[in-house]
């Protein structure tokens, strides 16, 4: 995390000519408008963006305690979106504003699309029941959390969701899979250990995701 509420400032313009294969254009956020003695004494604002750094498939937001890259659909392949992780740690690093690291988190998310049934569970390994009740699909919100290799997973299943994308020009409705996993524990020395974190987090998550779909769901999609 950046040792100042002045480095996050800093830090987009420092990274943006590292960064031009990911991303062009530097934009302010609402949280940049707030004063900084506000920013410095709320610990909920010191993990909120400042900055943005937009590209047309990467998005890098930068705040007091945060740096996030976010991929947009299509999504490019694990090998393509670790490369531009791995770019922005390295831009990062050469700033020497980073002093320790609290966690390291990777998210996925992914709509099971079923436009017919947008409410149905059937295509993942998901049983969901309530003493005798019959609950409606339609308002389905499952949350769990799981642990597992040193890792926290937040798993939410979501039914009945509608994305719709300004770039693809896609209309998406289903059941919408977020898969969040962090570590805390074991950060040791960040830049030793970052290439090893990223991996430990990517096969976690690829590993809880994949074993909630069904295997006619698996051949459906035909992942790699």
């Amino acid at each position: 995390m950046p040792d100042s509420d002045s480095s996050a400032d800093l830090l987009p313009g420092m990274m943006l000519p590292d960064l031009k294969n990911y991303v062009t254009k530097l934009e302010s956020l609402p949280a940049s408008d707030l004063p900084k003695h506000l920013v410095s004494s709320d610990p909920s604002l010191q993990y909120q963006p400042l900055k943005r750094l937009v590209g047309d498939t990467y998005q890098i937001a930068i705040g007091p305690k945060l740096l996030a890259i976010t991929v947009q659909r299509p999504y490019p392949g694990w090998d393509a979106f670790k490369r531009a992780i791995v770019d922005t740690l390295n831009s990062l690093k050469k700033t020497d504003q980073l002093q320790s690291a609290e966690r390291c988190s990777l998210k996925y998310r992914n709509i099971i699309e079923s436009q017919e049934a947008p409410d149905d569970l059937s295509k993942l390994n998901v049983d969901l029941k309530v003493a005798n009740l019959n609950t409606s699909p339609s308002t389905q919100r499952i949350h769990c959390e799981h642990h597992v290799n040193g890792i926290t997973n937040f798993i939410s299943i979501f039914t009945k969701t509608r994305v719709q994308s300004s770039k693809t020009k896609e209309d998406l409705r289903g059941v919408l899979i977020d898969v969040d996993s962090i570590q805390k524990n074991n950060m040791g020395d960040f830049w030793e250990r970052a290439d090893n974190i990223i991996e430990e987090l990517h096969s976690t998550e690829k590993e809880i995701f994949f074993s909630l779909l069904t295997s006619d769901t698996l051949q459906e999609l035909g992942p790699e």
